[in-house]
């Protein structure tokens, strides 16, 4: 069924059509009595016919509406137009999480973030009987402050919920041609062997494609391919992913996390989800020592690389504050000799993929670094280092130049915040990658934005971000930006 702008759904006046897929259309409307954007999911003309695909659809009104959690897509209600359903659901503005990994894979505090987002909607929905069945990236959204939204529980499975009383009267809640043995419904990149061979599924064929969509987070890649789709299938149903893709890419924690959740044995893989929110959410918080199994040489290598940075970052700055007070000792009287060694909160350090992250305050007296997937700072006559409230998944920090604010990048964002700690001020978008930021005394806040860029800047109020600078024909990229006094 496809509408045209201005018709009237009830009270949903339609504005544009914004996706469309094989269940129908989706359109952005406007909600006249409460004055807010919805989405409006329609069946499409040769699915309204068919009476199995519109039991499927009132299944999802059915499944959306049982769930009330902060990471799915909610449903407002269900309209009616010429005999036909129409579902009003909450309008997800972002990017979908396909659109995120064809940049490229994605940091590895940003996979903690999402992965635990996504474990925590899937628990809710599992709590409740339903499982979705056709998760993917492309059925993920991302919005603007990180926050993920599971979408379209249009091929959702009814089961009896774990909470629920078993009744027999209820175990076959939906039993409808299209969704019992032997009929297959999905995405055929993400399904489990034992859904592509048309057995009977439950939470772990979720648990399965929840494995993929990490795999693709954390490599950029499908953990399965084929030219065709029977070479494909025979991939899912034989081979194993690329398991060296993910070495040098995640903690080995996350590696174990999913290697347990691809396994094709359903028996032998994780079986609720809630393990993968909770063991997300501890490599998030800080992970305690011995948790992580040993890193390849590789790996070990580059974490050794990222300490001895942060060391030499560390010790050049502090030589430069040694020279800069001795050349102005005939000025003004000496002031002491400032000593301090920085000991990283928790050691050993988990491996961190993101750039080397380290800066001091204007006045030399605070140090702010990135470890363990967050900000913490540091005063150099101070004990312990402290974590910084709102910082989670931040790296590239700099100071203002009056010590009161930081900069940082966390996701695809350049952000702010107060030094004590408070909530991210979004000040642009940026690709998955940021190679540092350098904060102007003219206000303006410069940054690195990839590894093949020049420097952009951006106002420390927020706005577009501008060029600043132009790649030579010999250079491959601008990283890593220093003020230098009187030059901005």
């Amino acid at each position: 069924m496809a509408l045209r702008k201005g018709t009237r759904l009830g009270p949903y006046e339609i504005s544009a059509p914004i996706g469309a897929g094989g269940m129908g259309v989706v359109y952005r409307a406007t909600d006249t009595k409460l004055k807010r954007d919805v989405a409006i999911k329609t069946l499409a003309e040769a699915v309204g016919v068919d009476r199995n695909r519109l039991t499927r659809f009132q299944q999802e009104a059915r499944a959306l509406a049982s769930l009330n959690h902060p990471h799915i897509a909610s449903i407002y209600g269900l309209e009616e137009l010429d005999g036909v359903p129409c579902l009003v659901l909450e309008l997800v503005e972002g990017q979908t999480l396909d659109e995120r990994i064809a940049k490229g894979a994605l940091p590895a505090g940003t996979v903690l973030d999402f992965g635990r987002q996504i474990a925590s909607a899937l628990e809710a929905a599992h709590e409740k009987g339903i499982i979705h069945r056709d998760l993917k990236p492309a059925n993920i959204k991302v919005t603007s402050e990180g926050k993920v939204k599971v979408l379209d529980f249009g091929l959702a499975k009814i089961l009896v919920p774990k909470a629920a009383p078993i009744d027999a009267s209820e175990q076959t809640t939906i039993d409808i041609p299209g969704t019992r043995e032997g009929v297959v419904l999905g995405t055929l990149p993400y399904m489990s062997p034992e859904h592509l061979r048309g057995e009977r599924v439950d939470a772990r064929s979720d648990i399965w494609s929840y494995g993929c969509v990490m795999h693709e987070m954390v490599t950029g890649r499908r953990p399965f391919a084929g030219r065709t789709s029977a070479e494909l299938g025979a991939a899912i149903l034989a081979r194993e992913p690329d398991w060296d893709a993910l070495r040098g890419r995640c903690t080995a924690g996350i590696e174990r996390l999913v290697r347990r959740c691809l396994r094709k044995d359903p028996r032998r893989r994780l079986h609720d989800i809630a393990d993968a929110r909770i063991e997300l959410e501890e490599a998030q918080e800080e992970p305690t020592a011995g948790t992580e199994a040993p890193a390849p040489i590789g790996v070990r290598r580059w974490k050794g690389r990222i300490l001895w940075a942060l060391a030499g970052v560390l010790v050049g700055t502090l030589l430069a504050l040694l020279v800069k007070e001795l050349g102005g000792v005939s000025a003004r009287p000496a002031s002491p000799s400032v000593r301090a060694s920085l000991t990283l909160p928790g050691s050993p350090v988990p491996l961190d993929t993101t750039p080397p992250s380290l800066t001091i305050s204007p006045d030399g007296r605070t140090v702010v670094f990135r470890t363990r997937g967050r900000l913490y700072r540091r005063a150099f006559d101070g004990i312990a280092a402290e974590p910084i409230p709102g910082s989670e998944g931040g790296w590239a920090p700099s100071f203002s130049p009056d010590g009161e604010w930081l900069a940082f990048v966390a996701g695809m964002r350049l952000l702010k915040i107060p030094v004590a700690g408070g909530t991210p001020i979004k000040l642009c978008e940026l690709p998955p990658v940021g190679m540092g930021t350098a904060w102007a005394p003219d206000a303006r806040i410069i940054f690195a934005p990839s590894f093949n860029a020049p420097l952009s800047f951006v106002p420390a109020s927020g706005g577009e971000p501008q060029r600043l600078t132009q790649l030579e024909p010999d250079e491959h990229a601008h990283l890593y930006p220093q003020v230098l006094p009187g030059r901005c």
